[in-house]
């Protein structure tokens, strides 16, 4: 089922959405799902990377490089 959510934005920000839609193409409706589709996923990876911190910390993970050392 889709729904429809409504809401306002300051005439600077409206057109930064026409413009950036545009360029890619995309309905301004397109474009802000992808936008919002596109935050969510970091806001969830963000939150998922502070539960494992701790965890990859007890187990000699401290930076990108202690992890891609173990994966390659």
């Amino acid at each position: 089922m889709k729904n429809r959510i409504s809401f306002r934005v300051s005439d600077d920000l409206s057109k930064q959405i026409s413009d950036a839609a545009s360029k890619s193409a995309q309905s301004k409706s397109s474009f802000i799902r992808s936008c919002i589709q596109k935050d969510l996923a970091i806001r969830q990876f963000r939150s998922l990377r502070a539960q494992m911190m701790p965890i990859a910390e007890k187990n000699g993970f401290l930076t990108d490089e202690d992890v891609f050392r173990v994966v390659s």
